[in-house]
């Protein structure tokens, strides 16, 4: 009796160990080809001054926990995204990238659910981390890129700018995202900085989802442990009883 009450009990333990699957939406975005290209026609003297073409486009994949809840307006997503992917053409935009920044995420939806407005803007921070500071030309720590991806306006890259501001700085997380005229001198200045213009942006689609599911339990190293050991005790309990009768 004693055994099967710790084996119960043991089991218990073990399931407690196992947790749902967590869920996940993966939204794709992607953009017809840039209309507009300029590269300043100078020499680039400051920061990561990759080029664009004629021939690239924002896209990508973000991740959500759950596809978007319908009648939203608005909706500030940014503490929803779990992981991002973006490329625009100059600049991948990665969330495992620690100077990756989301500046901008907001979705509208029907109600029905359907995606109706949207806008997603990703920064990235150059130089080390080592200063912050702004609007410094000649200074590679106050370079950042961006883009822009939003439903009835345009989906556009902005490589290697000059932060005018920050915002959200904090001491213990280091720079929030940066503000600038889009494409006014923080940009023109030193023909270092790339921008784009005329793509297309097209509606977030969703095309996956892994709604979350129950963990079949299993025996984890801690978990055998315990299950040994409570075993264990229990037959020396039993041969105990047996040696008092």
């Amino acid at each position: 009796m004693t055994i099967h009450w710790l084996a119960a009990a043991a089991a218990t333990a073990v399931i407690s160990l196992a947790g749902p699957a967590a869920a996940q939406a993966v939204y794709s975005v992607q953009s017809g080809t840039y209309s507009t290209v300029n590269d300043m026609g100078g020499v680039c003297t400051v920061g990561p001054c990759s080029p664009y073409s004629l021939a690239d486009r924002v896209q990508g994949v973000f991740t959500v926990p759950a596809p978007f809840a319908p009648n939203l307006t608005n909706y500030d997503f940014g503490p929803d995204l779990l992981a991002f992917d973006i490329d625009d053409g100059a600049v991948i935009y990665d969330s495992t990238d620690p100077r990756a920044r989301i500046a901008n995420a907001v979705i509208s939806t029907d109600g029905a659910g359907n995606i109706t407005g949207y806008r997603l803007v990703l920064q990235v921070l150059h130089g080390t981390g080592a200063t912050y500071p702004v609007n410094n030309f000649a200074d590679v720590e106050a370079r950042f890129s961006y883009f822009l991806y939003e439903g009835g306006f345009a989906a556009a890259g902005r490589n290697n700018y000059v932060c005018l501001d920050r915002r959200g700085d904090s001491a213990a997380s280091g720079p929030g995202t940066c503000g600038s005229s889009n494409g006014g001198p923080d940009s023109d200045i030193d023909n270092s900085s790339r921008f784009t213009g005329g793509g297309a942006p097209t509606t977030p689609v969703l095309v996956s989802y892994a709604p979350p599911v129950a963990v079949v339990p299993t025996m984890t190293e801690w978990a055998m442990i315990l299950f040994g050991l409570l075993l264990a005790g229990g037959a020396a309990m039993h041969l105990q009883r047996r040696r008092t009768v």
